[in-house]
């Protein structure tokens, strides 16, 4: 045991002595080696001693103020001011690369499509100018919605000018019914904000993430805001898409939308009609026609479909809908085209078994990991 803590001892001396231009063999064995990391970490804080005390020693006698140090109980944050003032430029930015890049951002295996979110007891919320409200219980559910009854018994003493959001965090999704009876499916990871009550002359909410909207028919005009865009309808079926945060999606299902692009000149607009999609991006739009809407009315249904889609795409999506990290273990598979259909209520346990019946491609749940070979 004592031999093999010398041979990683004398590794990160190496290390930390070729520093900056240690061998690529080198940055490999740091990465895959979380004693060796925390080795040179040590080395690095005994190298800034030195600097500090204008006292050179040798290999043995570095090896002995290394020994010294795993008994040292200083808080960490002390320990790391006491030798990174005196390093060199490049020595500190190597040593924060060490202490921060390896131990805060592990390495994303180069199949996975999505990551699950780790905040602990995640529930759909509700605020009401900046404080939170108790939801109905039934409310609390995995596959929700808010209806009008909820609407009614939580904001009756609420002033309608104000605020209202609702945060609904991966593996949840919920449908929200507004005060003039239209009805917003909000996809996992989104949030949806508006006025407890519409003024008497539009009606005006914010999103972030994904939402389906089912518009009632109203003189007043609907308008969604994005950081991008100003989605106007009166009354219509549509879908708007934020998670990619430099480009908002746009889809149209029933009636007419206009979409103007919110940083640029009011002239910076586009007039879109049953079938067509436009992407914001960069300050420009793509528009499509015959876009197949069916997966994103068929959402706000209760159910998964896709047609002709990736199926890394497919994953994506239901990585997201239940909270799910999803790995590809076979790579060459995830641009396999497929068509496929599921009831979202029904659990993660019987998406998996569709998705299984395929027969060309097996998903095996592991945790909160879905493994796709």
């Amino acid at each position: 045991m004592e031999e093999i803590k010398e041979v990683l001892q004398q590794k990160a001396l190496e290390i930390i002595d070729q520093l900056p231009d240690i061998s690529d063999e080198q940055l490999e064995a740091l990465r895959n080696d979380a004693e060796l990391r925390e080795r040179c970490r040590e080395l690095l804080a005994l190298k800034g001693d030195l600097y500090l005390h204008e006292h050179p020693l040798d290999v043995d006698g570095r090896l002995a103020m290394l020994h010294e140090a795993e008994t040292d109980k200083k808080p960490a944050g002390r320990r790391l001011l006491r030798w990174l003032l005196p390093l060199s430029a490049v020595a500190a930015a190597i040593a924060l690369f060490f202490i921060f890049s390896h131990k805060n951002e592990p390495d994303i295996p180069a199949g996975r499509v999505y990551t699950a979110s780790t905040a602990t007891n995640p529930k759909v919320e509700m605020t009401v100018g900046g404080e939170d409200i108790v939801l109905p219980k039934r409310t609390q559910e995995q596959e929700q919605r808010f209806t009008m009854d909820d609407y009614r018994e939580i904001l009756s003493h609420v002033d309608p000018a104000e605020q209202v959001a609702f945060n609904v965090p991966s593996g949840h999704s919920s449908d929200i019914a507004l005060s003039d009876g239209s009805v917003v499916s909000l996809h996992p990871g989104s949030r949806l904000a508006f006025p407890a009550k519409f003024t008497n002359t539009e009606r005006v909410v914010k999103l972030e993430g994904e939402a389906y909207f089912n518009v009632v028919h109203d003189s007043r005009p609907f308008i969604v805001m994005t950081n991008q865009t100003q989605t106007t309808v009166l009354g219509t079926e549509f879908n708007i898409n934020t998670h990619d945060g430099s480009a908002t999606t746009v889809t149209l299902v029933k009636g007419r939308v206009q979409v103007k692009n919110k940083n640029l000149k009011d002239n910076d607009k586009v007039l879109l009609g049953p079938g067509m999609q436009t992407v914001v991006k960069e300050g420009t739009f793509t528009t499509q026609d015959q876009i197949d809407t069916k997966p994103y009315s068929y959402w706000a249904e209760g159910y998964l479909f896709y047609d002709n889609a990736e199926l890394q795409d497919v994953m994506r999506k239901v990585g997201q809908m239940y909270n799910m990290t999803v790995e590809f273990k076979n790579t060459d598979i995830m641009h396999l085209k497929l068509r496929f259909f599921a009831e979202r209520k029904a659990g993660l346990d019987a998406v998996i078994n569709r998705l299984n019946s395929m027969r060309h491609f097996h998903v095996m749940r592991s945790g909160n990991t879905l493994f796709v070979d």
